[in-house]
């Protein structure tokens, strides 16, 4: 990677309320963005730092990426802050809004998650535009989260009474990766034997000095069946998916995983289903699919048929935690091949 065009060190983590000209030393160091450098779904709340929309912004940018697009679970709050900068730097940044919703049949497996899946909708010209969505996800998202601090209060053997910061919640947004990470840190804060607490969640084998425990944490309390804090698969807590298209405004969005069963395994029916559905196009996350030579082919085989389908695509990267990519590069395999749709897409949501 090149060198930083500009340094982030001494930002702080919430840059929303300042001005660009506080953070940006001078604007023509945006003239060395790379614009085959791309990432069109940079997480606003769930990355490990709890930093704000434009603060990623600043951190992709000082990078040198180019197309930058943004989302954020549930809340469509984040989206005015980012498009003043948008308009003020004179850069496009498409916003979007990723939820997790029921399936659009009752215990279907997609995205490798029985009887829930990602989607996500946008892009969102405003907070205003997308507030119809936005409410009434976070709302649900508020419900969830009182019923999972009520299991942890009960289920966790606590030497603290524990109640979860829902001011700061509110702020970084109200997800299940907030509230695993609110958690652990009131953990290791005020109980006299935090590796007890861990010792007693079952599944959770990761190191508590790994970076990214907390998410190892909601893996097994809120993910895995026997989780203790795992939210029922019903409409009390989670929209379907034909409220979500609906609310979305037909600006819905499949968020690919590339998983081998479920209905992800056969592609060119799922691409079908997702059509069907009234979905515009699909999000995919490379990093999930290159892991291996195999898992490798099997990207540049959809990607040929999201060309053949004509389904837009917008490819990004989630840093919901550390060591994520922070790009995907046009230029390289296997982007190269489909950079002239790839590169159709995107304007497609500017």
């Amino acid at each position: 990677m090149a060198d930083l065009l500009f340094n982030t060190e001494k930002l702080p983590g919430r840059l929303g309320a300042c001005s660009l000209e506080e953070w940006l030393p001078d604007e023509t160091v945006l003239g060395g963005l790379r614009y085959d450098w791309v990432n069109a779904h940079a997480h606003h709340d769930t990355n490990p730092w709890g930093w704000d929309g434009v603060r990623v912004l600043a951190e992709l940018w000082s990078r040198g990426i180019g197309r930058v697009g943004m989302v954020a679970f549930d809340s469509g709050q984040y989206i005015d802050s980012v498009k003043a900068v948008a308009e003020r730097a004179k850069r496009s940044i498409p916003c979007f809004i990723e939820a997790l919703i029921l399936t659009p049949v009752e215990g279907e497996e997609w995205n490798d998650l029985p009887g829930r899946a990602y989607f996500q909708a946008g892009p969102f010209r405003s907070s205003e535009d997308a507030k119809p969505l936005s409410d009434a996800l976070c709302e649900l998202a508020v419900r969830r989260a009182r019923y999972q601090a009520a299991c942890f209060k009960e289920r966790l053997s606590l030497d603290f009474d524990y109640e979860p910061n829902w001011e700061r919640l509110q702020m970084l947004g109200m997800t299940e990766a907030n509230l695993a990470r609110d958690l652990v840190d009131a953990v290791n804060s005020r109980s006299s034997n935090p590796l007890a607490v861990w010792q007693g969640v079952e599944g959770l084998n990761a190191d508590p000095s790994d970076p990214n425990f907390a998410r190892a944490f909601r893996t097994a309390t809120m993910i895995l069946d026997g989780g203790i804090a795992k939210v029922p698969r019903t409409e009390e807590f989670y929209m379907s998916t034909a409220r979500f298209v609906e609310l979305s405004g037909g600006r819905a969005w499949y968020m690919y995983v590339g998983k081998e069963r479920g209905v992800e395994a056969d592609r060119k029916e799922l691409l079908r289903r997702v059509r069907r559905l009234g979905m515009v196009g699909v999000c995919a996350i490379p990093q999930r699919n290159l892991d291996t030579p195999e898992h490798a082919r099997d990207f540049e085989v959809f990607m040929g048929l999201l060309e053949e389908f004509q389904l837009p695509t917008i490819l990004g990267t989630e840093l919901n935690a550390h060591k994520q990519w922070w790009y995907v590069d046009f230029s390289e395999e296997p982007f190269v091949r489909h950079r002239e749709w790839l590169d159709r897409s995107w304007e497609m949501v500017l």
